[in-house]
């Protein structure tokens, strides 16, 4: 299916109307999502962010299984800028200001947003390259690290291609994520955590580790969640290993309701990625086993 298609059918399917699709360069796929609307809907009907990371995690999956070549997905909502581009969209908004502009207008308004995006997709592109090499560096410095421990380790499926001082991911890593009796839902998301520590030649979770180095932390938590209260007997550790200075937001989004109460404990820790560098040759040498990240960590425990 193209992309369209996977992205109308994945949205409209779970509820929502699908409102824009926008590939920027460095791989950003930004999707617009909005609430159906009828003459009955509340006035105060709004996506949220709980809608957001919905259409998110099940538009991975659908992109995952399409094979759709992205490197990371943004979902929102219009915001107050919005186009109206059905009869619905007029109907909806009866009452308020909307900006017209003639063809002459229209088309100065084109170029210049087009002259805006251009250096936007240059800058984004800069500032993608630069989070890649980050975050593909964390990702070595965590391989590196388990195997040095003597554990097996798994690298998410999307980043099997990539390299790192020389060495590829796919030749370090296990080809396929041993078998843990998980839903399908759940095994596509899994495997696409961006490290996972196994004891030796058993299908054992020793820890699992979700780089933040800009994206949203929240999705790496929920993915990690997922695969806790799927193995709630395995009782493995789960960290997020991100920049020191996204350490408040990290303990913000920890602190979300949605994280709170229900199944079994579900222990998270937090490592500032630059500790976890300057530290990985001295963890790789006389580390004993995956008890030594408890020196970096930070530990909190959600419910």
């Amino acid at each position: 299916m193209s992309l369209q298609q996977i992205a109308f059918e994945t949205v409209t399917g779970l509820g929502y109307d699908l409102v824009e699709i926008e590939r920027s360069a460095g791989g950003l796929l930004r999707i617009t999502i909005d609430l159906p609307w009828t003459p009955e809907s509340p006035a105060d009907q709004f996506v949220t962010v709980e809608d957001c990371e919905k259409v998110t995690r099940q538009l991975q999956f659908a992109l995952e299984v399409d094979g759709v070549d992205y490197r990371r997905l943004e979902v929102s909502s219009p915001g107050i800028d919005r186009p109206l581009v059905r009869a619905g969209d007029f109907a909806r908004w009866a009452g308020h200001h909307a900006k017209v502009v003639n063809a002459e207008q229209a088309l100065q308004e084109v170029q210049e947003k087009a002259a805006r995006a251009s250096k936007k997709r240059h800058q984004q592109a800069i500032a993608d390259q630069r989070e890649a090499s980050e975050h593909t560096q964390a990702q070595h410095v965590l391989i590196r690290i388990g195997r040095a421990l003597g554990y097996d380790v798994f690298v998410a499926r999307n980043d099997r291609s990539r390299t790192c001082h020389g060495e590829s991911f796919a030749m370090l890593s296990l080809s396929t994520l041993p078998s843990l009796n998980l839903p399908p839902d759940v095994q596509s998301t899994v495997e696409l955590i961006d490290v996972l520590w196994f004891v030796k030649g058993e299908p054992k979770l020793v820890c699992a580790f979700e780089v933040e180095q800009s994206t949203s932390i929240y999705s790496g938590i929920l993915r990690m969640k997922d695969l806790a209260f799927s193995v709630p007997d395995q009782q493995a550790h789960f960290y997020l290993v991100a920049p020191e200075v996204r350490e408040q937001e990290v303990v913000a989004q920890m602190l979300r309701p949605a994280l709170q109460g229900g199944g079994p404990a579900f222990r998270l820790g937090y490592i500032p990625s630059g500790e976890l560098k300057e530290q990985c040759d001295a963890l790789c040498r006389y580390g004993v086993d995956s008890s030594v990240l408890l020196k970096l960590a930070r530990s909190h425990n959600l419910a």
